[in-house]
C-alpha cells in the first residue's frame, strides 16, 4: 500500500512539474564582454553593478589576445537588466586591491538585443581607462527629483524643502533648480543651497532670485550633501509658490538617488 501511495505522488509532482513555468537554456541573456588588448598585466579583476541589485561578482580576467572575452551574463527576466551599470577594473584578479579604473554605460533596451562589449585599456601605474564600445558612456538620463513649495495656504512662515544625497570626493556636480511647467506657480524668486558634507562646513553654495537657479561645483571630500530650497528672507509677493523640478548631473555618475526629508511635502 505504502508503494502504490508513493508512486502516486511521483505521478502528481510530474503532472504538477509539466504545468508549471520552468528556467530553460532558452532564456533572452545579454552577454557582457571585455577586451584586455592594451592591458599589460597578465590578470586584472573586473566587477559591474546594475539594476536590482545585479552584480557579477569579482571575474578573473586573462590575455584576450584581442578579443571579447565574455564575463558575465544578465537574464533578462521579470526584474530586467536596462539601466544604469558600473563597472570596476582592479589590478589583481581577486579584487583585493582598490579599483584603479572604472566606468558607468546605460544598457539600453533595443531590438534586436546587443551584447555589452567593454574595452580596458591600461595607463600608468596599474590605471585604466574603461569604455562601452556600443552602448552610450554615463547614467540613464539626467537624475531629478520634483516637489511642491509652498502648498500649505494657512502657512505663514517661509516654506523649505530639504534633500539629500551621497558623493565621492572630487565629483564635479550641476544643480539645476526650475519651475515644473506641469503644475504651474506664481510668484518668481526662491532660495537655493548646497552644502554638506552633513556636518561639516566644507562647501556652502548659496543662490536667490527668479528661477532657474544653478550651482556648479566640485565636492571637497566624500559624504552626505544637502539640497534645500527655501522662501527665506523673499518678499510675500515675489515668493516662489508651485511645484519645481531638480536636476543633478554628475561627472563621476555615482549617484543613485535624490532623497527627500520629512520637510518635503
Amino acid at each position: 500500500m505504502f508503494k502504490v501511495k508513493l508512486f502516486l505522488i511521483s505521478i502528481s509532482c510530474l503532472g504538477l512539474l509539466s504545468i508549471l513555468p520552468l528556467k530553460t537554456a532558452y532564456a533572452e541573456e545579454i552577454q557582457f564582454a571585455v577586451n584586455t588588448v592594451e592591458v599589460k598585466l597578465s590578470f586584472i579583476g573586473i566587477i559591474c553593478e546594475g539594476p536590482f541589485f545585479r552584480t557579477s561578482g569579482c571575474v578573473a580576467i586573462g590575455d584576450g589576445l584581442g578579443r571579447y572575452n565574455v564575463f558575465y551574463s544578465a537574464e533578462n527576466n521579470l526584474f530586467p537588466p536596462f539601466g544604469t551599470w558600473r563597472c570596476f577594473v582592479h589590478p589583481d584578479p581577486i579584487c583585493f586591491a582598490l579599483s584603479t579604473g572604472r566606468g558607468t554605460f546605460c544598457l539600453e533596451e533595443r531590438s534586436p538585443q546587443e551584447n555589452v562589449r567593454i574595452t580596458l585599456k591600461e595607463t600608468s601605474g596599474e590605471h585604466f581607462q574603461f569604455a562601452s564600445d556600443n552602448y552610450p558612456s554615463g547614467k540613464c538620463g539626467i537624475l531629478s527629483v520634483n516637489s511642491f513649495l509652498g502648498d500649505r495656504p494657512q502657512q505663514h512662515k517661509p516654506d523649505k524643502d530639504t534633500f539629500s544625497f551621497a558623493d565621492t570626493e572630487g565629483d564635479e556636480v550641476t544643480l539645476r533648480l526650475e519651475e515644473d511647467g506641469s503644475v504651474g506657480h506664481i510668484g518668481e524668486e526662491a532660495g537655493f543651497r548646497f552644502r554638506g558634507p552633513i556636518g561639516s562646513a566644507s562647501l556652502n553654495e548659496f543662490r536667490t532670485g527668479e528661477l532657474p537657479l544653478e550651482i556648479t561645483t566640485t565636492i571637497p571630500e566624500s559624504g552626505e550633501y544637502e539640497i534645500v530650497i527655501d522662501q527665506k528672507n523673499i518678499l510675500n509677493d515675489l515668493r516662489y509658490r508651485g511645484g519645481y523640478v531638480i536636476t543633478l548631473d554628475t561627472s563621476l555618475d555615482d549617484v543613485d538617488e535624490i532623497v527627500p526629508s520629512r520637510d518635503v511635502e
